[in-house]
């Protein structure tokens, strides 16, 4: 399975084709890939040179010309190319449309149209701003709150201290060798 194929999968599964225009993933499901190569893809005619040369169809709007038709030679197609050679007045709108489209998938129109990706790359970035914003207030609120433990104030440090000297804690080498029980004060 390929990557295409696999993401159209996963797609298809997340998103309802009636709701695929409003999540703009209408391109996975379409029915022809908007990239097509002539060798993977055969039954397309070449019509020209295409982007450096190679035989494969993209739309872009620098080069409007592409080296393959978007849709392979049907019966119908053949019959509109033939009618095409001669007066395009004889052509109807509808029959023109049907040229248009054999040969590419979007107009001018449709490629440069707005996207919307704007508003996908704004929600994640303002979803990963809140994400470490509660990071920092986490770590702030963390690194901030044995500040406010009542151990830590130095009125209960300083009773802690005066209840191990009580309880003669560590006579021999510690805080309680280092203090004059007689003169109540460090020696």
């Amino acid at each position: 399975m390929t990557l295409l194929t696999s993401v159209t999968v996963r797609f298809t599964r997340l998103f309802p084709k009636e709701f695929a225009s409003s999540v703009n993933l209408i391109r996975f499901y379409s029915d022809d890939p908007p990239y097509i190569r002539i060798d993977r893809c055969p039954g397309r005619e070449q019509i020209g040179f295409g982007f450096s040369g190679e035989k494969d169809y993209y739309d872009r709007t620098d080069l409007p010309c592409p080296a393959v038709r978007y849709k392979k030679e049907t019966p119908e197609i053949k019959a509109l190319h033939e009618k095409e050679k001669g007066d395009w007045h004889k052509l109807t709108l509808e029959e023109k449309k049907k040229l248009y489209r054999s040969s590419f998938r979007l107009t001018f129109a449709e490629i440069e149209a707005p996207t919307g990706r704007y508003k996908s790359y704004f929600g994640w970035a303002m979803v990963w701003y809140a994400v470490a914003l509660w990071l920092y207030m986490l770590f702030y609120w963390c690194k901030n709150r044995g500040l406010t433990r009542p151990s830590l104030y130095y009125e209960n440090r300083q009773a802690q201290l005066q209840r191990l000297i009580a309880m003669k804690y560590e006579p021999v080498h510690g805080l309680s060798s280092k203090w004059d029980y007689e003169k109540d004060d460090w020696k």
